[in-house]
């Protein structure tokens, strides 16, 4: 059970194979919404506060909290740190950008009622991942854990015509493998050891708009409701590069392996929702979303290129294009909270997210298709993810009348319990959150930074020694806002 694992879930980053896997069922359920600086500054535990344009994605009767019409954009840095060690050489690599991490606006009305006091609708567009990400990493490996060996051993029993042109036909036709006898195949580096340069670059985001519409009953009862348009772009580089340690025993100078794969998709989900105020400044919230189907096309493309001696030549080799479309419907989202306002000087709030990573699956784009032919990968999902618990944190202290400091964590469990098991580091994501606010009479500016950490393991190639992953995650965020 073990070693399925490590096959099928240690290389879910950017290993020797692209093929469509769990990795990308979590990628699109695996969410990390930034949003404005308050947000962010309170550690996300929005579902009972509301009166936010990040808290409209997690739960919609936020937008009923809302008193005036108002409009609000956020810009943050974000940042990643990967660190790790590859036969005891020490590398990192660091990634960042800058993104709008928010924008939207609220539009209020009064209604002549009683009881109900206004109903308000408003459009929120948010950042909710980010797939920015380096990997960098060199060291000598032994030739059973080389990607030379993976395409031997993918090429084991096929004839020559029947290897894949996504590996090891590629590595044939480069003379990096040969056929000793039928259906046998072995690297033509047969001494020594082999250098191994990889490096591994993605980049991408997942956003979600919001259109959300709620209603204030007396001051008591907020609910909104609201449909969520999801869209995502992924891309990935991977390239490795392999040469002797013993050049004079082989005709192989050196030879690179590069994978180009772009992801992109569309989805939708619902949300509903309900905050509800006591006396005393407590209140309570929780919203439901379902599960959102998203819709992917894939572009994938493989080249190789060897430098060989005796004669001196270079081989390039390609796969060409391969297109895919397929389907993921990611798990239902729950997420309840309570936060208190004591004595107007400061907000006290916390939530509790839940998702369950097994209920995740991949599915073939046409909803007609005879069996599904990603079954394999939602047996993976039953049978080694289990729910995520998220728990939120939040505090905001009113230094001045228009001054405020704020301060959050976040904590996401880990929703493979196995990483745990094969690995020192903690799987689990801590995040630490502070910052600032100044609320003038028609605009406020919040400033926020952000700071997390989390390991994970990792394969380069399906023979390569298993590797431990450092990630260091940190996000500085501006918002302003301004009400009308």
């Amino acid at each position: 059970m073990k070693d399925l694992w490590i096959t099928a879930l240690a290389t879910l980053m950017a290993g020797a194979v692209f093929a469509q896997n769990d990795a990308d069922v979590r990628r699109y359920t695996q969410l990390h919404p930034h949003g404005t600086a308050r947000f962010a500054g309170m550690g996300g535990a929005f579902t009972a506060l509301g009166g936010d344009f990040s808290a409209m994605h997690i739960n919609p009767a936020s937008v009923a909290v809302f008193r005036f019409n108002e409009l609000s954009l956020s810009t943050a840095l974000e940042g990643r740190e990967v660190s790790t060690s590859l036969n005891d050489n020490q590398s990192s690599a660091i990634a960042g950008q800058l993104a709008v991490a928010n924008a939207g606006f609220v539009l209020t009305s009064e209604i002549s009622d009683p009881f109900w006091k206004s109903f308000n609708i408003g459009l929120s567009i948010s950042r909710i991942n980010n797939f920015n990400e380096e990997l960098s990493q060199d060291g000598v490996l032994n030739l059973g854990n080389t990607l030379m060996q993976d395409f031997a051993n993918e090429a084991s029993g096929l004839d020559p015509a029947d290897l894949s042109n996504f590996g090891p036909r590629l590595a044939y036709d480069a003379f990096i493998i040969d056929d000793v006898s039928p259906g046998v195949y072995e690297g033509r580096v047969s001494q020594g050891q082999m250098r191994q340069e990889q490096l591994t670059e993605t980049s991408g985001r997942m956003n979600d708009i919001a259109i959300t519409a709620g209603a204030n009953y007396n001051d008591r009862l907020y609910l909104g409701a609201g449909i969520g348009l999801v869209s995502s772009f992924y891309r990935s580089t991977n390239t490795i590069r392999e040469e002797p340690t013993e050049p004079n025993t082989t005709d192989i100078v050196n030879y690179r392996y590069r994978e180009d794969l772009q992801i992109e998709g569309l989805g939708v989900n619902f949300r509903v929702g309900a905050i509800y105020r006591f006396e005393q400044g407590f209140r309570v919230g929780a919203s439901i979303q379902t599960p959102t189907g998203i819709r992917l096309q894939d572009n994938y493309r493989v080249s190789m290129r060897s430098t060989l001696k005796d004669p001196d030549e270079i081989v390039n080799a390609t796969s060409g294009d391969d297109f895919l479309e397929y389907r993921i419907r990611t798990p239902w989202r729950f997420s309840v909270g309570a936060a208190g306002v004591i004595k107007g000087l400061a907000i006290l709030s916390g939530q509790y997210e839940y998702v369950d990573f097994s209920a995740g699956q991949m599915l073939p784009s046409n909803r007609r298709t005879s069996g599904n032919p990603f079954s394999d990968v939602n047996e993976v999902m039953q049978t080694f993810y289990r729910p995520q618990h998220v728990l939120r944190g939040g505090a905001e202290f009113r230094l001045t009348k228009s001054l405020m400091a704020r301060g959050g964590l976040a904590y996401w469990t880990n929703p493979i319990p196995s990483n745990a098991t094969i690995i020192d580091g903690d799987p689990s994501l801590l995040q630490f959150s502070g910052g600032f606010g100044y609320r003038g009479a028609a605009w406020n500016l919040d400033l926020s930074y952000t700071y997390g950490r989390f390991n994970e393991p990792y394969r380069a190639t399906g023979t390569g020694p298993l590797q431990e992953l450092s990630n260091t995650l940190s996000t500085l965020a501006i918002t302003l806002g301004i009400r009308l």
